[in-house]
């Protein structure tokens, strides 16, 4: 889900389309495929052998992203392979357009759930310089990245009641 700043609400299409969006999102988070996908993206980011997340792409080359944290999880298992291999196919992934429409067609995440996630990876939390009164640039923070992620992630995921 894009985050619209609050400036660009100032017709009635743009707040239409916004709760639109909020809407989707909320009707995706509440869903079976969707708690799936949370649950199996929960699995992933714990499974990471670094606890680093990059932002703006899905592998850097060392550290994968959140939703490339759950595509590198789920090829590795089904194939076989380790983080290293699983994530060296993540070329053709990014040549294939939005990652989005990917997750959703390989897992079953809606867009709107996985837009969200990316903006939370990408833009959604950041460290601020109090002292030099700037912000701290996403590479000096794959760490509390990692964290804010899986802490967002399980905050979506509702419990599951025995049955």
């Amino acid at each position: 889900m894009s985050r619209i700043p609050e400036g660009e609400l100032d017709s009635t299409e743009a707040v239409l389309a916004y709760g639109r969006q909020v809407s989707a999102f909320n009707r995706a988070v509440r869903g079976r495929a969707g708690q799936r996908a949370l649950r199996m993206l929960r699995d992933a980011l714990l499974a990471l052998p670094e606890k680093k997340l990059c932002d703006e792409v899905l592998s850097d080359g060392t550290n994968v992203c959140a939703l490339g944290a759950l595509c590198a999880y789920e090829h590795g298992k089904a194939n076989n392979l380790g983080w290293a291999e699983a994530t060296a196919e993540f070329d053709a992934v990014d040549s294939e357009g939005w990652i989005a429409d990917y997750v959703r067609d390989r897992f079953g995440m809606a867009v709107a759930l996985s837009r969200d996630i990316m903006w939370n990876n990408d833009q959604g939390g950041f460290s601020w310089d109090y002292e030099n009164d700037r912000p701290i640039p996403h590479e000096q923070w794959p760490e509390e990245r990692y964290r804010q992620m899986l802490a967002y992630v399980e905050s979506l995921i509702i419990d599951e009641q025995p049955s």
